[in-house]
């Protein structure tokens, strides 16, 4: 799967408002719903991205609270995804995100057009799927 065709599907998503436990993209007709983990497997899944010829959606966990318990989400993405050194990161790779010294929030990193990298997410702060510069 090339990274730009992830970013595309990414970025297809913005607008998309936040929903807890959703993986529903926009549409001309809905405004669809996810949350940060439910959108990366909505990529994942409408890219038919397998992980340890799994697909993504197959092991979705629907239980976990709205209130982040800052363990269970890095190990399940440590059980099926391979960790990289955040310095071999590349537009396309998913990065989780300690929040509150927590790792609790997950996003794609992107790339504009002059190389700069961006966060793509559903950020509860913007309601929903936004891009955005990423920096230190």
């Amino acid at each position: 799967m090339s990274r730009t065709k992830i970013i595309t599907e990414a970025r297809s998503w913005i607008g998309t408002r936040i929903h807890h436990q959703g993986m529903v993209k926009k549409t001309n007709f809905s405004q669809g719903g996810c949350d940060c983990i439910g959108f990366i497997i909505g990529v994942a899944t409408a890219l038919d991205i397998k992980c340890n010829g799994v697909a993504l959606s197959d092991i979705d966990n629907k239980n976990y609270s709205k209130v982040p318990d800052g363990k269970s989400l890095q190990a399940a993405l440590d059980k099926y995804l391979t960790q990289i050194d955040l310095k071999n990161a590349k537009a396309g790779d998913i990065l989780l995100l300690k929040i509150n010294k927590y790792p609790q929030h997950v996003a794609f990193i992107g790339e504009y057009n002059d190389g700069s990298f961006s966060l793509i997410h559903c950020f509860i702060q913007a309601r929903g799927v936004v891009e955005h510069a990423l920096d230190d």
